[in-house]
């Protein structure tokens, strides 16, 4: 009869064309009532298919929060499952952004005892990134000290990283505090030559001269420039000119020009100049060269 398969919504989801159809129907506040109760129990099989889960995701957006809770609820005791998978994270991470906190519990509770390896896994790193955005301090404190155990491993990582980098950008000051000391620990110069660690450098760097809680990091900011100039002027000296002609080194030192402070900047600069002719043989090394010579007419000229 016409109740086939094809009338089936959930089947109707997972298809190339019937998907369309289905949400036209989630669109109109005429039919998205119906068509949400004709989806319940339908979640999993919709967030795991490549159409199915548009569907889902659409009907986390336009849906009354009730009707969100119901269906994000289907995904309990699956959370990892789906962090994981291909089409299933992009449904998990929108019930991250659009359920109210308190309805985040159960999604946290699953995550946290995995967050090392979802953090550089190439799907799950994204649902821990949102995780790190939208749920409370206290939803996602366990993941956030498993990540800090981990913070030198995840940083030469190639998905780990963006995951360090969000923990810097919406992370409280006592996390970013110790993120910046697990880093400035470990050999700074090595970690600037690395694709994916210099870009946490330069986070680190930005977050704590400029970032809303740099008030409170300065100690941390003139620990990080410390590693580079090395404590009293000795140390990291040789291996900086290196790092500024270094495809990626090049913008951590930049960057570092920007964040030091006083007796450090002169520091800093007195290192790079000692290797000017070095520097002037390349590209990178000039636009190093250019920063600290427009640095010293500023502060000739004011």
């Amino acid at each position: 009869g016409p109740r086939g398969p094809a009338t089936d919504p959930a089947t109707l989801a997972c298809d190339a064309h019937g998907h369309a159809q289905v949400l036209q129907m989630l669109e109109s506040s005429a039919t998205q009532g119906a068509m949400a109760e004709r989806l319940r129990g339908s979640t999993m099989r919709l967030a795991f298919d490549r159409h199915g889960c548009r569907v889902v995701q659409r009907a986390l957006e336009v849906l009354p929060a009730t009707l969100q809770s119901q269906l994000a609820v289907e995904l309990k005791g699956h959370i990892l499952e789906c962090a994981e998978h291909m089409h299933g994270n992009f449904v998990l991470q929108k019930c991250i952004e659009r359920l109210p906190s308190n309805s985040l519990d159960f999604i946290a509770e699953e995550l946290q005892d995995h967050a090392e390896r979802l953090a550089m896994h190439r799907y799950g790193c994204r649902t821990v990134q949102k995780l790190l955005e939208h749920a409370t301090p206290r939803q996602q404190g366990a993941v956030v000290a498993q990540l800090l155990c981990n913070v030198e491993k995840l940083v030469r990582n190639t998905h780990g990283h963006n995951v360090v980098r969000q923990m810097l950008h919406h992370g409280e000051a006592w996390v970013i505090r110790q993120v910046i000391r697990a880093i400035a620990s470990s050999s700074v110069l090595d970690l600037a030559n690395n694709k994916s660690s210099s870009l946490v450098l330069e986070t680190c760097l930005h977050v704590a001269a400029n970032g809303k809680h740099a008030a409170e990091l300065e100690s941390e900011r003139a620990l990080l420039v410390a590693a580079f100039t090395g404590r009293e002027g000795k140390g990291a000296g040789a291996g900086l000119h290196r790092t500024a002609l270094h495809e990626f080194g090049n913008y951590v030192v930049q960057r570092l020009l920007d964040c030091a402070r006083g007796p450090e900047l002169q520091a800093l600069r007195r290192a790079l100049v000692k290797w000017q002719p070095q520097l002037e043989d390349s590209d990178r090394g000039r636009r190093v060269l250019a920063i600290v010579k427009r640095q010293g007419r500023q502060e000739g000229g004011g």
